[in-house]
């Protein structure tokens, strides 16, 4: 069903140099657009090239994730606590559950979490794998507690994709 929606906007006044206002207009007359409209794209588009933008919220890397751990920890309880009524404990566990393999301990499973996060790697060989390796460490009930890790990967991967962080 089409839904018209309407952008929100405010006003601002913001003071330029008359020589780009002059090349602005020109551009803006040039282009058939109007010097708002012609503002706004660029704008947006120099945000969107920034490099290291602090608006960038797309996760990298393995170690982009790591050094934005406490950061990405911090709004997942948030979300989580306004989706369920799991306690602030609970979910912090499940946080620590879901990145599993990027703590050191577990180096040993040799799993890249940015291909988790990615899909590049299947959520049924992450399965395998952590079977495997609670199998190989003697753990109790190593199919059920790779699907609660599994689970709580999920979660997360779920809220990094909303939040257009993934």
């Amino acid at each position: 069903m089409f839904t018209i929606k309407k952008i929100e906007s405010f006003n601002k006044t913001i003071r330029m140099p008359d020589y780009l206002i002059n090349q602005l207009e020109e551009l803006s007359s040039n282009s058939s657009i109007s010097f708002n409209q012609l503002v706004i794209q660029c704008c947006e588009y120099a945000i969107s090239h920034l490099e290291n933008s602090i608006s960038s919220t797309y996760i990298q890397s393995t170690q982009d994730f790591i050094n934005r751990k406490k950061q990405i920890k911090a709004e997942f309880l948030d979300y989580m606590s306004k989706k369920s009524n799991a306690s602030i404990s609970s979910i912090s566990q499940i946080f620590t559950d879901a990145i599993y393999v990027t703590q050191p301990r577990n180096k040993e499973l040799d799993i890249d979490f940015h291909s988790l996060l990615t899909s590049e790697m299947t959520i049924e060989n992450y399965q395998q794998s952590l079977e495997s390796y609670f199998y190989n460490n003697n753990k109790k009930n190593p199919i059920d507690l790779s699907k609660n890790y599994i689970y709580c990967f999920t979660l997360l991967k779920k809220y990094l994709e909303e939040t257009s962080q993934i």
